[in-house]
This record gives structure tokens, C-alpha cells and sequence, in this order.
């Protein structure tokens, strides 16, 4: 039998019961919604729909139409199980609850694997962008070799990787600045 926690337990382990104790809430309604069609849209707008819609055409936009219908349902069970178990708000906690320690483990790393992937792809698309910008501003680009991905001939995506270090150093920062910033890319 796989070992499992009781919501009471998880939400007991996470100190938000306890008056005052809890994490602090940073973000509200609006910066969370910025955060998930920022999240949306960076990887779908900046990275795929510049390689897609020549190719595939209406099949795009109805993709994305059955994207967002699928986007609300998630939307919805993470609502209804955030109720339920109201701690990290995770797949993780709600896999540990209901499926055991090894499905939650499996669960948390496919989350790193997705955001890894994910986060590639866009800063990818980004640096990319920030090649092309740098080139029309100042008349310079980056050699192929530093602006292209191993895959497409290059050595290392440097421009990728400054987005990557720009992100995380606003991340670091905390939630409330990363939100802020989202909220006015948007």
C-alpha cells in the first residue's frame, strides 16, 4: 500500500493553519492570472506560432482554441483541490495525498523536467529576439556559432542563456517583483 498524507496532515506540516505563521500572500487575483497567460503565451506566441502557422494555418488557432477549453478545466480542478488541500497549491501535494510518496516523487519531477523544457524553448524564442534587437539597434550580431542552439549549429545559445540569467535574477528578487513585471509585459 503506497504511503500516503491526509489533507489535515499536509496542511498541518505547512504551518497554514496556524494563525499569522503561514506564508505570506504576495500575489492577487490579477498578477496570478498575468502569471498564467504569461506563461501561456510566452511559450505558445513568442516560440511556436513563428514556426507553426505557415506550415499548419487554421489548424493553429483551433488548436489554441482547444488549448484554452483545456487551460479552463485545469484551471478548475486546481481550484477544487485547492480547496481541498490548501497548501503549496502544487501537483505535488495533491499527488502525495491521494497516490503515496512514489507517485508525488515521479509527479515533482516531471513538474522540473516540464519547467526545464518550457523554459529552454522560450528563451530560446527570447534570445533570439534579443540577437535580432541588439542587431537592428546597434548593426551587431552575434556569431553563429554563440547565437544558435547545439542543435542548429552552434556552441552555446548565449543570448538564450542571458534571458535565462535576466529571469532568474528577477525571480530571486521574490514573487511580488515577478509578478509586477509580468503584469506590465502583459
Amino acid at each position: 500500500m503506497p504511503r500516503v498524507k491526509s489533507p489535515e496532515v499536509l496542511v498541518a506540516e505547512s504551518g497554514a493553519d496556524l494563525e499569522g505563521h503561514g506564508l505570506r500572500r504576495t500575489m492577487g487575483l490579477f498578477q496570478l492570472v498575468c502569471f498564467g497567460v504569461g506563461a501561456i503565451v510566452g511559450t505558445g506566441i513568442f516560440v511556436v506560432l513563428s514556426d507553426t502557422v505557415p506550415k499548419a494555418g487554421l489548424a493553429v488557432v483551433i488548436s489554441f482554441a482547444l488549448a484554452a477549453v483545456t487551460c479552463v478545466f485545469t484551471a478548475f480542478s486546481f481550484a477544487e483541490l485547492g480547496g481541498a488541500i490548501p497548501v503549496s497549491g502544487s501537483s505535488y501535494p495533491y499527488a502525495y495525498a491521494t497516490l503515496g510518496e512514489l507517485a508525488a516523487f515521479l509527479v515533482g519531477w516531471c513538474l522540473l523536467l516540464e519547467y526545464g523544457v518550457s523554459v529552454s524553448a522560450v528563451a530560446v524564442g527570447w534570445g533570439q529576439y534579443l540577437d535580432e534587437l541588439v542587431g537592428g539597434l546597434f548593426g551587431w550580431h552575434l556569431p553563429a556559432a554563440l547565437a544558435a542552439a547545439p542543435g542548429s549549429g552552434g556552441v552555446v545559445n548565449v543570448p538564450a542563456v542571458a534571458v535565462i540569467v535576466l529571469a532568474a535574477l528577477l525571480l530571486v528578487r521574490g514573487v511580488r517583483e515577478s509578478a509586477r513585471a509580468t503584469a506590465a509585459m502583459r
